[in-house]
């Protein structure tokens, strides 16, 4: 990390204890300041409010879901960056958790140069996304299908969900899902629809 991560401080917030662990334990090795929690709640009880905070929160979470605390983080000073960690089938609560303020959402599984790269930029107040005028040029060679097939993505439609709207095959869908990764540029689903949301001159 770069001059000054010393005072950035890592709360992990994740149900899993396992997956806490194994988060804390990572972030710790590469010399950061980690503090875990097992609950929204939790965190939002005990989160100390001085200094920098970056926030790393599981999505989905009973009682309190990622989504619902990063609202809850809305309402409170100073901001907090949060990251938040996906899972492949969660794609409606990563929309919600993004237009709800989150810094950055993970897809898993994910690597730990990921994380530590999202926390860099976190620190940093930078993004890892180009200017949206640059993700409007990308998208302006998504032919109109791809374009329909994106849209019902940013819905949460399923692939089957997407061919039946389309009256298309399940393969046509992954062939165009595919199609779209490439011309946006996007590593994930969650990065794809990251950068669907950045866009300023996506109609969709």
């Amino acid at each position: 990390m770069g001059a000054g991560d010393e005072r950035l401080k890592i709360h992990i917030v994740d149900d899993d204890e396992q997956n806490r662990k194994a988060l804390a334990f990572l972030l710790t090795a590469s010399g950061l300041s980690v503090t875990t929690h097992a609950s929204g709640a939790d965190f939002l009880s005990q989160a100390d409010g001085d200094g920098r905070i970056c926030l790393i929160t599981d999505l989905k979470m009973p009682h309190m879901n990622g989504v619902e605390l990063l609202q809850h983080l809305s309402r409170r000073t100073p901001a907090i960056t949060t990251i938040v960690l996906s899972g492949q089938a969660d794609i409606p609560l990563a929309i919600a958790a993004m237009q709800a303020g989150a810094f950055d959402v993970i897809e898993k599984p994910f690597d730990g140069e990921t994380l530590l790269r999202a926390i860099r930029d976190a620190s940093d107040g930078g993004s890892r996304f180009p200017p949206s005028s640059e993700i409007d040029a990308r998208a302006r060679d998504l032919t109109s299908v791809e374009r329909q097939v994106l849209k019902d993505i940013m819905s949460g439609y399923s692939n089957r969900a997407i061919g039946q709207d389309l009256d298309i095959s399940p393969r046509m869908v992954e062939l165009h899902r595919a199609s779209i990764m490439a011309k946006m540029r996007a590593a994930s689903m969650t990065d794809l629809v990251r950068l669907t949301l950045s866009a300023r001159g996506i109609a969709l």
